[in-house]
């Protein structure tokens, strides 16, 4: 704030601030923070600064972190900028300002690698994405500390800075220091990285973009139904057809995140498998043409973490946010399916039961007894679906997890 308004007659700006009270902090610190910058605006410059203040109310954001699926951090980000853009059309500004530094795109950048992102991602916040500008982005933290000390201008620090339990402190506070002692001048190594994966990037969407506008492109053939010609689908180079169909889910309206392991099913259409299911998205080969079918249910709805559970001994439908699993009775034991009458996994003796996963659940796989949350974080299952992810449990024992019902990979313990 008080760089760009140092700036203001130079760059003929008319300035105006938002602040946003997350209520996700005791002790009145969220309160006290959103005080302190109303009343910076109102004393701290030649003339007073217009400042919104918008209070989230209590409560709100961890709802909607359990309704999304996702963490606090994403759902206080999500709130923010949604009050961004409100005040934005407030104040009848052309551009939103952030403060995000050199730092912050760094975390940025690892926390994308190690949750498995798209090149796109991983290649961090731009300075410029629509209305949002960051011009601090290539400014180190500690230089703009500097700046503040040397002009003597007072700050806030929010102190659930040094929170380990958020998963951008921790990647500050304990991954950050030991890529530093283990790799001096880690971030030039990393940004070198990063232009080379731009310029592939960049040439691969460029290739793409010309390969849609020469070529045939989805169709649409009813309600949630789409298609394109068969010949055309297979001859594409996978990174043609993550992008093709991420286009589709578009079109069909898939309002949730598709997992790279769900994609790479989608694509893998050939000679004798002519049908692929995730979720209930699908994908199969017919009259020459490639269909992709969305069908919209309870799936869409927000998610709760209300968590279920079901005794089977027969054969019977199990409705679950989601998705419908069919439990099928054969003369071995019960099998679980995505289709009735099919052998999904199994199979179990009966009495089987059929949850959401418990805290402290583990199984058993290749002799190596492993927790599920450990399981599913390293197959970066985010916890929207790994939530309500249909556990089977035989004799106390979990012994499976099917995750074909919800488009990620099933897992199988061992043998009891």
């Amino acid at each position: 704030l008080h760089i760009v308004y140092s700036l203001k007659e130079k760059l003929k700006l008319s300035l105006s601030v938002v602040t946003v009270n997350h209520n996700i902090r005791g002790n009145g610190e969220s309160e006290r923070d959103a005080c302190f910058v109303k009343n910076m605006c109102k004393t701290s410059f030649s003339e007073e600064v217009p400042c919104l203040v918008v209070e989230i109310p209590t409560n709100k954001i961890k709802q909607l972190s359990l309704q999304r699926g996702k963490g606090i951090e994403e759902a206080a980000r999500f709130l923010r900028y949604q009050a961004f853009n409100e005040a934005c059309e407030f104040f009848s500004a052309d551009y939103i300002l952030t403060a995000h530094t050199k730092n912050d795109f760094y975390e940025g950048v690892l926390m994308s690698i190690f949750r498995g992102a798209s090149p796109r991602a991983i290649l961090g916040m731009r300075e410029r994405r629509g209305c949002i500008v960051r011009p601090l982005l290539n400014i180190e933290k500690q230089t703009l500390r500097n700046y503040l000390l040397e002009n003597k201008i007072e700050w806030m620090e929010d102190s659930t800075n040094q929170d380990p339990s958020y998963l951008r402190n921790s990647v500050r506070l304990n991954l950050i220091p030991a890529l530093e002692k283990t790799f001096f001048g880690w971030q030039g190594g990393v940004e070198k990285t990063l232009k080379r994966l731009a310029i592939d990037e960049e040439y691969v969407e460029f290739l793409y973009k010309t390969f849609i506008k020469t070529n045939p492109y989805w169709k649409r053939s009813g309600e949630g139904k789409i298609y394109i010609e068969k010949n055309i689908f297979v001859s594409m180079p996978k990174a043609f057809k993550i992008r093709f169909l991420q286009d589709g889910f578009l079109l069909l309206g898939v309002k949730t995140r598709v997992s790279y392991f769900a994609i790479c099913s989608l694509m893998n259409l050939t000679k004798n498998k002519d049908e692929v299911s995730c979720g209930n998205i699908k994908i199969y080969v017919k009259d020459e043409k490639v269909i992709l079918t969305y069908a919209k249910n309870n799936f869409d709805a927000p998610f709760v973490n209300t968590g279920y559970m079901f005794w089977v001994e027969k054969t019977t439908k199990i409705f679950i946010q989601g998705c419908v699993l069919f439990v099928n009775l054969k003369a071995e034991g019960l099998y679980i399916s995505s289709e009735e009458g099919a052998r999904g996994i199994g199979p179990f003796k009966s009495p089987v039961c059929i949850r959401s996963r418990l805290p402290g659940d583990v199984i058993k796989i290749a002799g190596r007894i492993k927790t599920l949350k450990s399981v599913f974080s390293k197959c970066l299952i985010p916890s929207k679906i790994s939530s309500i992810l249909p556990i089977v449990e035989e004799g106390g024992v979990v012994r499976a997890v099917y995750g074909k019902a919800l488009g990620v990979k099933n897992f199988i313990g061992d043998a009891q």
